[in-house]
């Protein structure tokens, strides 16, 4: 199959697309990293067949539209729309983000939190950047986490 008629994902998020392995314990050292086999967008290219290209683009610490207030360019707006052409054309673009914005010093709620997913998926669907299988935006979020 040819380069071109493959399906073209792009996975944008943060540390969990990135392949962050979780500290429990602040530090100033960088995170480590899973490998490319453990990563889930390597995971998604490996078990869904060969006709698929995968693109991983996390950044740890990415918010949805929030500047963080030390580290601005964590904004996960401003780079997605280079992003997108840079990668185009694209059939699929997954937006795994959200989860940095809980964090107590943007102080985001839900409703917040979802206007800013919504501006990215209008973003995305507003820019020439599709394939033949376009437009598509696949939003994943992760489970709940309990007390067990």
């Amino acid at each position: 199959m040819a380069a071109n008629d493959k399906i073209q994902i792009l996975c944008y998020g943060d540390s969990n697309t990135w392949g962050c392995i979780g500290k429990w314990v602040e530090s100033d050292e960088p995170s480590a990293r899973y490998d490319t086999d453990t990563r889930w967008p390597t995971v998604l290219q490996k078990e869904s067949g060969k006709n698929l290209h995968v693109i991983e683009e996390g950044l740890g610490g990415r918010t949805t539209i929030y500047p963080h207030p030390t580290e601005p360019w964590k904004n996960g707006e401003p780079y997605l729309l280079p992003c997108l052409h840079t990668h185009r054309p694209l059939d699929l673009v997954v937006i795994m983000l959200g989860t940095n914005d809980t964090k107590d010093r943007l102080g985001m709620n839900a409703a917040c939190i979802g206007l800013g997913m919504e501006r990215l998926v209008r973003k995305c669907m507003s820019v020439d950047c599709w394939g033949k299988h376009g437009p598509n935006v696949l939003i994943v979020a992760l489970p709940p986490i309990g007390d067990e």
